[in-house]
């Protein structure tokens, strides 16, 4: 059956093509702020890149899955995963929220409990094109206490910022933080 590939779009069989299956990088471990360990399923470049923006800004569902499952093997056991929400007017601007989408279906993969402990303010400045001195986390507010043993969930980790910001507010709940992408340093 031929299909798009979720990275290139281009006309194929497989889900992501030979070809950008090769460009794809293992992500890095590393520390935000020197305290919360985080891991990547992918380097932020290329193919991953392309995913990445395909399930955020185009609502391709598919390249969530795919992403979700490279990310499967890094969920410790015993956690509970929790979904760092999209500003309100993201979500309704691109009809998808994320990081909820991949803890679900790394729940769904893992067995993994999901927790959705944040809510997301309504508004908040566009990170993607600030400089890194220049990006401001938003402002998240907890919903319920929060229980032991959390893995946080995101799809790119570029500055730890927004990460960082939830582990502060979480505290020694949280164990490490989890991403689809990390960007390159």
């Amino acid at each position: 059956m031929l299909t798009l590939c979720l990275s290139c779009r281009r006309l194929g069989t497989e889900a992501v093509c030979q070809r950008c299956i090769g460009g794809l990088r293992r992500g890095p471990q590393r520390l935000v702020a020197g305290k919360l360990a985080t891991q990547a399923a992918f380097l932020h470049s290329g193919p991953a890149r392309a995913l990445v923006h395909n399930f955020k800004y185009r609502g391709i569902a598919r390249a969530g899955r795919y992403l979700a499952e490279a990310m499967a093997p890094l969920v410790p056991e015993g956690c509970t995963l929790v979904p760092l929400p999209r500003v309100d007017w993201r979500l309704l601007r691109y009809g998808v929220d994320p990081a909820p989408e991949l803890a679900g279906h790394l729940s769904a993969l893992t067995g993994a409990r999901v927790a959705c402990l944040l809510t997301a303010p309504l508004l908040s400045p566009d990170q993607a094109r600030r400089s890194r001195s220049d990006r401001q986390p938003p402002m998240f507010t907890l919903r319920s206490p929060a229980p032991g043993h959390l893995v946080l969930v995101d799809d790119v980790v570029t500055t730890g910022g927004t990460l960082e910001s939830v582990h502060r507010m979480l505290g020694s709940a949280v164990v490490m933080a989890l991403t689809a992408t990390a960007s390159p340093r």
